[in-house]
């Protein structure tokens, strides 16, 4: 069959493997793997996870079945949750077929935070399947994480033509033009994708999102209503608004919001989106001079779990609480336990470490402690947010300034709790060099937390800065 279908002998005889070793003997397991796939090409991760659990039930030695679990959960934020599959499809990658192993061991070194070995692979992937929009998505999504929009966004757009009924390509290409401040495009891409019937709910958060970057509360009214429709869509944009209500200082309203996230969370099985967002409140009351309330959170989330994303996550929060005999040995547990994770290795924990050096005014070791971050952390807002943090003890006020606005220029990104506090920093910076831009940067800050929390010790400060400024 193969030989009449075109194959040449020797590559008959090279990929030569029987069916149960090549992919699954299951007819029933490849059934629910492809229609999890299919789930979760429109954006329905959670669906796709309840189908990819029954395929590996049916055929614990299918690789790909583990892959498309990792990837669903990865997709919702469970990356802890989804990794142990993704280092299950790694192991089994050699009962899989060549095409599957190049999709496994690609995913696999972007999980375990090897970017250079992820790209290697996702190019080779590309070039040897041309037609399959898989390698093509996930570049642009590794490339968008990296900070290179510029190369993620040409990905994006050949996968969106390869396979033009399925929404990742359109929803990464969206997400590259929104991060390069082209919002009608973005905008036009999705209305593309709806018009293919591609994407469902996900259509809808991501153009209420655009409504909110561009302060259209009507077009995000219309856009939420239909998001809501979906269980899921429910749960994402609740925690965009808590997020929301903490950047805009409103940090009674947001801790109302989170425990409303956690509920829901764990209402439909998304466990490690409670700690998610209890870290995220914490890092926005320690951010904001909040820091018993911080270290309460950040003690809730360590009970709840310990690995090492969480205990990096937790370090930050104790040490930007100036509780540095706790910060310091959970970075050292970190580290330890993903030696071979660049992003851990070269980003998040040589933050922390800086944070801490900062707490002893040492600016000078906490930027050569940054120095490792440079090549990975373009659109990592809280790694340059430290930076431009150091930058401005050290004095170098017109380098802080730069690096203050690229922290706010990722705002089109993503909603990261330090974007409020880059804009408080730009004006800190501006204050030595130009004043009257500096009452501009500051009148900036009063304006997005004109609603918030009087009582906040971060917006305090601010307003004595500037009474003082004048």
């Amino acid at each position: 069959m193969r030989s009449k279908l075109g194959e040449s002998l020797a590559s008959i005889q090279q990929f030569d493997k029987p069916l149960q070793e090549a992919t699954t003997s299951s007819l029933e397991a490849l059934k629910m793997n492809s229609e999890a796939a299919a789930k979760n090409n429109q954006g329905d991760f959670l669906g796709g996870t309840v189908l990819s659990k029954r395929a590996i039930e049916l055929d614990p030695n299918f690789a790909m079945a583990y892959r498309g679990l990792a990837v669903e959960l990865g997709n919702m934020g469970q990356f802890e949750t989804g990794l142990p599959y993704m280092k299950k499809a790694f192991e089994l990658k050699d009962r899989a077929s060549e095409r599957e192993k190049l999709a496994i061991t690609s995913d696999y070194y972007q999980w375990v935070g090897q970017p250079d070995k992820a790209i290697e692979n996702f190019e080779l992937y590309k070039q040897e399947y041309p037609r399959d929009d898989r390698p093509a998505v996930n570049l642009a999504v590794t490339y968008m994480l990296l900070g290179q929009f510029d190369k993620a966004l040409p990905n994006a757009l050949l996968a969106s033509q390869l396979n033009p009924e399925t929404f990742n390509g359109y929803s990464v290409a969206a997400w590259a033009y929104a991060s390069m401040n082209r919002m009608d495009e973005a905008k036009a891409i999705l209305n593309t994708a709806e018009q293919h019937h591609a994407g469902g709910f996900t259509v809808h958060e991501q153009l209420a999102t655009i409504a909110v970057l561009q302060g259209d509360p009507a077009t995000q009214a219309k856009e939420d209503a239909e998001a809501k429709k979906s269980p899921q869509g429910e749960f994402d944009l609740l925690q965009r608004d808590a997020t929301l209500a903490g950047m805009h200082g409103q940090m009674k309203h947001a801790r109302g919001l989170f425990q409303q996230v956690e509920q829901k969370a764990q209402g439909i099985g998304l466990t490690e989106g409670v700690v998610n967002n209890i870290e995220t409140e914490a890092l926005m009351e320690a951010l904001a001079g909040n820091h018993e309330e911080a270290v309460r959170s950040a003690d809730a989330a360590l009970k709840q779990s310990q690995t090492p994303t969480v205990l990096l996550a937790v370090a930050d929060i104790y040490a930007r609480a100036g509780e540095d005999a706790k910060a310091e040995p959970l970075v050292e547990r970190a580290v330890k336990a993903r030696p071979d994770n660049l992003t851990i290795q070269s980003v998040y924990a040589p933050g922390v470490r800086a944070v801490l050096a900062m707490n002893h005014h040492d600016a000078a070791k906490a930027l050569d402690l940054m120095r490792p971050a440079e090549p990975f952390d373009r659109a990592i807002a809280e790694s340059r947010y430290v930076r431009a943090t150091a930058l401005l003890m050290a004095g170098r006020d017109p380098e802080a300034a730069q690096e203050f606005q690229a922290v706010i220029a990722l705002k089109s990104f993503g909603f990261d709790p330090t974007i409020p506090f880059a804009q408080l920093g730009l004006a800190r910076a501006l204050a030595t060099t130009d004043k009257t831009a500096a009452w501009t940067a500051y009148q900036d800050f009063f304006a997005m937390w004109k609603n918030a929390d009087p009582d906040i010790p971060a917006l305090k400060q601010a307003q004595a800065e500037y009474k003082n400024l004048q």
